[in-house]
């Protein structure tokens, strides 16, 4: 049997070929629902996901009329993805996740219908600013949940830390299933400050190659004593009278 799964993010998406529960080829797009936030088109997302299937079903030596089953999941089920699919409401695992799965034409990346996975979000009610703290929800990575809990054989309560654009705490129960999760820009903030601000000729547009311990613990305190916006105007400052090379 041959399977595409599609996982689309905020800043990515990758489309892998399965047959008989193996992978033989992927593909990788740098196109995500982002793309739809800034533009306010889905033309530049629907043409990243249907070009990344090309290259996945070229790299597999398959057409499309040999493909058995298409299956998505991620912020593509998202109001900025290509069709909304509600939210699951926590606890929710395997069985839940699998009984919500909607089928849905969606033409513009395939010729059948596309099997949608929904999302899971915090059980809260009546959400306004004395509770929105507890309000969180995730697309995506409930499917990364579920095949970790698989993979590792977790039976008991735990939680799984997923780093990306929006990184993820998820809470799981010991029935295996996702309780909630906690989520932080810190992923996405990082490439904008490191990429797209007057820090980047600082940084060479780069990450850090290692993490240096006592800076890293520096700009901790930094940004909790003076806010992060001015803590990271220190890097300017420090690249441009110090000594400190562009890790630090």
């Amino acid at each position: 049997m041959n399977i595409l799964t599609i996982d689309t993010g905020t800043t990515n998406t990758r489309v892998f070929a399965w047959r008989d529960g193996e992978v033989i080829a992927h593909s990788a797009r740098q196109v995500g629902v982002r793309d739809t936030a800034i533009t306010g088109s889905r033309h530049t997302l629907e043409t990243g996901v249907q070009t990344a299937i090309q290259e996945t079903l070229h790299h597999a030596g398959l057409g499309t009329d040999q493909v058995d089953l298409v299956l998505a999941s991620g912020m593509i089920t998202s109001n900025m993805g290509l069709h909304e699919v509600p939210h699951l409401l926590a606890p929710a695992g395997m069985g839940e996740l699998a009984a919500a799965m909607v089928a849905a034409p969606i033409p513009a990346i395939w010729h059948q219908p596309v099997w949608l996975v929904p999302g899971v979000r915090n059980r809260v009610d009546h959400i306004g600013l004395h509770n929105v703290e507890a309000m969180d929800m995730m697309r995506g990575e409930e499917v990364e949940s579920m095949a970790l809990v698989k993979r590792l054989n977790i039976c008991e309560p735990a939680v799984i830390v997923l780093p990306g654009s929006h990184s993820k705490f998820v809470s799981l129960d010991g029935a295996q299933r996702i309780t909630g999760c906690v989520t932080t820009l810190a992923g996405e903030l990082l490439q904008v400050i490191t990429h797209n601000t007057i820090l980047a000729s600082s940084l060479d547009s780069g990450f850090a190659d290692e993490i240096d311990r006592e800076m890293l613990l520096a700009g901790a305190r930094s940004a909790k004593q003076i806010g992060l916006g001015r803590a990271c105007f220190s890097v300017r400052t420090l690249d441009q009278f110090t000594v400190y090379d562009r890790n630090a």
